[in-house]
């Protein structure tokens, strides 16, 4: 879980939002919250979600 930081860019991979980019805006244990390129905030599992590679 080291490559998943605040401020770090990922692309959902599971769930309705699945394939959308977000951004990191916090860590709490497993879960990340995060803010989608919408503007919406939400909590969601380190497990669903991949870092972009730049």
């Amino acid at each position: 879980m080291a490559l998943l930081k605040e401020g770090t860019v990922v692309v959902i991979t599971k769930g309705a939002d699945a394939g959308k980019k977000a951004e990191i805006i916090g860590l709490d244990g497993k879960m990340l919250r995060i803010r989608m390129e919408s503007g919406k905030e939400r909590n969601i599992s380190f497990r669903h979600v991949e870092p972009v590679k730049a």
